[in-house]
């Protein structure tokens, strides 16, 4: 049987010439997928969003991604976070932000074999009823492991409440006085900082234009060419750019710039911990999970977190995780374990190791050993 992996969707990344001789020469292509391109990305510079769900932050960040997915199919999120961007770094890569998004959510996202950026919400295996195919005894080629190390009964969920400023302070103030040639212009990257404790914070109602002083005598107060310098912003959650050129004949003097705003400084942590001791005591001991939510500011929401995943995660017995089978059989299976994606639901039914319920991909691989296809599945079990 021959099988068609042409459905993978990536760019081309070297092309390698023929080699080998005779019959056997071989051109080897090498393509990357777009979603390996986000972990070099820079988030960049986006103000911050107020009640936003995850694929309305999703859909924003991805206008700062170079290259865009083939297309996207996002779930509308069941979180409206007061605020989105407020907790990113300005290097932050898109790689982290959807991670982020995914962790708070509690959802997934990934890129399927034809191109497409999946956002799944919590509830999106629920509606997911009949599975796409089906393991049974008759496999001769099957195995299921059972890891208890999976097993996590302490869970510490992390949130972070935030006070933002009621007046203006200084966000950012220059260094120096920098002089400015004439037509020319310079551009400053400014994070903001707390003026009492350092610390990098972010920021809202930036003050657009800033506070400058440019002068045709260096010495931090000459404001006599002030009308000769023209100011441009780009004003982000964590940082701003300020743009300025000297439209003067002359050369002048940056003797002052300083950028003021709310700043939003984060509190100290609140931990809410949920244990599950039969779990600690039968023999397991202590295993912990600890889940940061950025995005979360109820403390309620995030203590029902903490016990959803206690409840998933806290149980002293074995889980499935990985699942291996050779495809090759039955035609049937083969066409449909070739279609297989993340959330793909399937059932097994084998009865030597009992395992006779439905389940969920979280990753698949493909490897062919001479003429037989083997797929290798991390599962989780239909209801988690």
């Amino acid at each position: 049987m021959a099988y068609n992996f042409d459905r993978f969707v990536g760019r081309i990344a070297a092309i390698r010439p023929a080699s080998g001789l005779f019959d056997d020469q071989i051109v080897e292509v090498e393509v990357h997928d777009w979603i390996a391109s986000l972990a070099t990305s820079e988030l960049g510079i986006r103000e911050i969003e107020t009640n936003k769900r995850a694929d309305e932050a999703l859909t924003t960040a991805l206008t700062a991604a170079i290259f865009q997915p083939e297309r996207i199919d996002f779930d509308t999120g069941l979180e409206t976070f007061l605020e989105v961007f407020n907790t990113d770094a300005p290097n932050t890569s898109l790689a982290s932000f959807f991670q982020k998004m995914a962790r708070n959510e509690w959802g997934r996202i990934y890129q399927t074999g034809d191109g497409t950026l999946i956002f799944e919400n919590r509830t999106h295996r629920q509606n997911i009823v009949d599975p796409a195919f089906a393991l049974n005894g008759e496999m001769s080629e099957f195995d299921i492991e059972y890891d208890k190390t999976a097993i996590r009964n302490i869970i510490q969920v992390i949130v972070q409440t935030a006070t933002t400023d009621a007046a203006d302070i200084t966000l950012w103030s220059l260094p120096g006085a920098p002089a400015i040639l004439s037509g020319q212009t310079l551009t400053f990257e400014c994070a903001y900082t707390d003026p009492d404790t350092e610390v990098k914070i972010s920021a809202i109602d930036v003050d657009d234009p800033p506070f400058y002083e440019f002068g045709s005598v260096q010495n931090f107060t000459s404001d006599d060419m002030h009308a000769d310098l023209v100011v441009a912003m780009e004003i982000g959650a964590n940082k701003a750019k300020v743009f300025l050129t000297n439209t003067a004949a002359t050369t002048g003097y940056l003797n002052d710039l300083q950028l003021t705003g709310k700043g939003i400084h984060l509190n100290d942590p609140i931990l809410i911990e949920r244990r599950n001791e039969d779990s600690i005591y039968s023999g397991i001991g202590e295993q912990r999970l600890v889940v940061w939510l950025e995005q979360i500011t109820d403390l309620g929401t995030a203590e029902n977190r903490a016990n959803e995943l206690l409840a998933e995660y806290g149980a002293p017995i074995g889980r499935p995780i990985w699942l291996s089978f050779c495809a090759s059989q039955d035609p049937a299976l083969a066409y449909a374990a070739l279609n297989i994606e993340p959330s793909t639901r399937f059932a097994v039914s084998e009865s030597i190791t009992e395992a006779n319920r439905d389940y969920y991909v979280e990753r698949v691989a493909f490897r062919m050993d001479g003429p037989y296809l083997w797929v290798d599945i991390l599962a989780s079990p239909e209801g988690d």
